[in-house]
């Protein structure tokens, strides 16, 4: 419970509570009888923090033995009542009411403070998902670049530009598997980086081969390389956004 909280329950006001607590002041008995009720302790644990021989009184017990001792015989020997029990079943109805309308503003605090930190680890772990599959995009785009710029045609003056078949298609606009032979005989088999679409096994592409070592080589298209190039761009700035907003939601 918060200072206002107990204060409206205790019907006083947050000074006089933060008083209290602070040792400066003492609440009067009847402030002491109505806390004891509220947290189910004695009135000897209030003021001492022990508990001493004499238990909390139970006010519905105080009630029926007032009204035994109370009772009266009338003048036509009916008994009758001078302790009405109506009167001693108000504070603890009102300390329970007061109770049931405190305690869901105090669950609305929690849930309300639990929320944030929820919507926030859940934030946190779909960045983190997001940062891992730019990475593993960003590592695969990586292997294909370094395999094009080894299969790349960089030397023309001793290789020869010559058909070569292409064994098998693994996928279009993708690798393929090619093989030929240059002039001297000399073959050569290599996985390549296709980007002709259309291409099937069985058919022949223009390559180069180099006429030392059979060695075939591609001649890429400008735009498949700008096209790989600008990708890994897009992929980098996706990646360092991701990474700005982890940071910034792991500091809140």
């Amino acid at each position: 419970m918060t200072q206002e909280e107990f204060a409206e329950y205790m019907d006083v006001s947050r000074q006089a509570v933060s008083k209290w607590e602070l040792d400066k002041t003492l609440p009067d008995v009847y402030k002491l009888l109505k806390m004891s009720e509220l947290f189910q302790v004695s009135v000897d644990y209030l003021l001492k923090g022990t508990e001493g021989t004499s238990a909390l009184v139970n006010h519905d017990e105080i009630s029926v033995s007032s009204s035994q001792e109370e009772n009266t015989i009338s003048e036509n020997g009916i008994m009758i009542s001078t302790q009405p029990e109506a009167i001693e079943q108000t504070e603890p109805e009102t300390a329970i009411k007061s109770e049931m309308a405190i305690a869901p503003d105090a669950m609305i605090n929690s849930e309300t403070a639990i929320k944030p930190e929820s919507k926030r680890r859940t934030r946190r772990i779909g960045l983190k998902v997001s940062i891992t599959l730019v990475s593993i995009l960003l590592a695969g785009l990586a292997v294909i670049i370094v395999h094009c710029m080894l299969c790349q045609i960089w030397d023309k003056s001793d290789s020869e530009k010559t058909l070569v078949k292409v064994d098998k298609v693994y996928k279009q606009y993708s690798l393929a598997e090619v093989s030929g032979y240059n002039e001297d005989g000399l073959s050569d088999a290599r996985t390549v980086l296709l980007d002709t679409n259309g291409v099937r096994g069985g058919d022949y592409i223009y390559c180069y081969i180099n006429n030392d070592t059979g060695k075939i080589s591609v001649n890429y298209d400008i735009s498949t390389i700008i096209m790989l190039i600008s990708i890994v761009i897009i992929l980098l700035l996706i990646l360092g956004l991701l990474i700005r907003e982890l940071k910034k939601n792991e500091k809140e």
